[in-house]
């Protein structure tokens, strides 16, 4: 689930910066304003297919959902970090949310039926276990123009200030990246002094910030494959980087890349080995400006692990092209993988619209589920700069238990169905009620009430 999740705003970023038809706004949007400021997705749902049900109960289930609204939304706070957010409205009324609010300091849960928010440490934190500095990981993936440019700046200061080592390298890099003439490397035997020389390459910025967030272990070492020009057309990190848990991970990360006029590429590899799987995640994205405008070619981005049958999962994204003013679609694939085989297992299809309405962008949204044969559509709504209120409780933040998220999964949907139930419109609420009796269906309505009114929350 993590891993789908982490693609998953990937892809969302990608569907972004391919829905306008301004080449400016796709390059500025998902960094500037979707990262820095707010963001609101709201999303409806529509059953296409559903075994075992037939036509007429799928006609009565989307009626239902008509009236039900999801929405994720984040926003920045004052004096730094992030908060986070699930709302579930029906008719424009809030009746469910699951928060986090993730500062420097601390990781607060804010859950449906507890009054005071539940602090997470480090340990806990779910995407901390995926990889090491895994919720900046997940930034990095989704908006790369945030730390493109300055790992090019930070790269250079290192080549030119960390002492490196020079030898000649002849040898042409694979996918048409060019041709180098030496090597640059840079070794530090102590991870404290690689830690510094980072700091001091990459003082600020997006990728500063997450440079200051690892913890290094053991021998670390850069190396750059460079043109007789001196333009760095490949470069490698190597070393150990420690998760908050405490565990080791082996990381490789590999970067090619080509800066010329009309064409700019970067392709990224990144191996991250652990005891009991692998994992890989690459992406290869593409620029060209062609009379005054600017073609995005997003080759590759996949995320591969080992799965617990000796396999492998898989996800990827269908490559794609975004050109001004063209409509993109964006396909997200689930598969397990055997060999050289491959069965699908589930997809997401993302359709942008062309234009958009101010801050707004609206995308169709299919998920298919070839296992279950599940068909569900809807539209997204992404609104950037909606104000988002952050709660302070005012009590002190309880202990975490793993048994809290799955009570609050079931009072999040408790809440969602009671609202439903609770419906004016008796045909809406057909797809409940079915086969129930005029005093049975009371029955539930009285108990809906109970759920929705009930006062104060599990300590």
């Amino acid at each position: 689930m993590i891993r789908r999740c982490v693609l998953l705003a990937a892809v969302l970023c990608l569907a972004l910066t391919a829905a306008c038809a301004d080449p400016s706004w796709a390059w500025s949007m998902p960094a500037e304003t979707l990262w820095r400021d707010t963001l609101e997705a709201e999303i409806t749902l529509h059953a296409d297919t559903l075994q075992p049900l037939g036509t007429e109960r799928l006609d009565s289930l989307n009626a239902l959902l008509r009236h039900l609204r999801l929405t994720l939304f984040t926003a920045p706070m004052a004096g730094g970090g992030r908060h986070y957010g699930l709302r579930a409205d029906v008719d424009g009324e809030s009746c469910a949310a699951l928060t986090v609010t993730d500062t420097d300091s601390d990781l607060l849960l804010g859950l449906p039926g507890r009054e005071r928010p539940v602090r997470l440490s480090e340990d806990e934190a779910p995407l901390e276990a995926f990889l090491p500095g895994a919720a900046a990981s997940w930034d990095l993936m989704m908006f790369p123009d945030l730390w493109l440019n300055d790992a090019d700046a930070a790269l250079d200061r290192l080549l030119q200030t960390g002492g490196p080592e020079e030898k000649k390298d002849r040898q042409t890099i694979r996918d048409n990246f060019g041709k180098t003439t030496r090597r640059l490397t840079v070794r530090r035997e102590n991870a404290a002094d690689f830690a510094a020389l980072l700091a001091a390459c990459c003082p600020d910025g997006f990728l500063g910030e997450f440079l200051r967030g690892l913890t290094f272990v053991g021998a670390q070492e850069v190396y750059a494959l460079c043109r007789d020009d001196g333009f760095t057309v490949k470069a490698v990190y190597q070393g150990a980087v420690r998760t908050s848990g405490g565990q080791e991970r082996q990381i490789q990360v590999e970067w090619k890349r080509i800066r010329e006029d009309a064409s700019v590429r970067d392709m990224l590899t990144c191996k991250t080995p652990g005891k009991t799987e692998t994992m890989k995640f690459t992406f290869d994205r593409r620029a060209k400006l062609q009379q005054g405008a600017v073609k995005i070619e997003i080759k590759d981005c996949t995320l591969t692990a080992l799965a617990p049958d000796g396999g492998q999962y898989r996800l990827s994204v269908e490559p794609f092209t975004v050109t001004p003013g063209a409509d993109v679609k964006i396909v997200l694939k689930e598969s397990s993988v055997k060999g050289k085989k491959a069965t699908p297992l589930r997809s997401l299809t993302l359709t942008p619209a062309a234009e958009r309405d101010g801050d707004t962008v609206l995308i169709g949204w299919q998920w298919r589920d070839t296992e279950e044969d599940l068909t569900w559509s809807g539209t997204l709504r992404l609104t950037a700069g909606t104000a988002v209120p952050v709660p302070d409780s005012g009590e002190a933040p309880a202990a975490y238990s793993p048994e809290m998220l799955d009570e609050a999964g079931a009072i999040f949907g408790s809440r969602v169905l009671a609202a439903l139930v609770l419906l004016p419109e008796e045909a809406d609420t057909s797809f409940l009620r079915d086969g129930l009796s005029d005093e049975a269906w009371e029955a539930v309505r009285n108990q809906a009430m109970l759920v929705l009114n009930r006062q104060g929350g599990v300590e």
